[in-house]
C-alpha cells in the first residue's frame, strides 16, 4: 500500500514514516467515511418507511400508502 501524494502533504511536519502512516489512516478513515455514509442513509430510508407504518396502519390497509 502507498500514501496519496496529496494525503502525505498534509503532513510535511512529520518524520517520513509517521508521515505515510498518518496519510494512510486518514485515506483509510475517508473510506470508512464513505461506507459508513452509506450505511447511514439506508438505515435511515428503512427507520422512516417503518416509522410511516407504525403511524397510519389503516392508511396502509386502504392503500394510501
Amino acid at each position: 500500500m502507498e500514501a496519496e501524494p496529496e494525503d502525505l502533504a498534509k503532513f510535511q511536519q512529520l518524520p517520513p514514516r509517521r508521515q505515510t502512516l498518518a496519510a494512510m489512516t486518514l485515506a483509510m478513515d475517508r473510506e470508512i467515511g464513505k461506507v459508513l455514509d452509506i450505511v447511514w442513509v439506508q438505515w435511515f430510508e428503512k427507520a422512516s418507511e417503518l416509522a410511516i407504518l407504525n403511524r397510519f396502519p389503516r392508511a396502509i390497509v386502504a392503500g394510501i400508502f
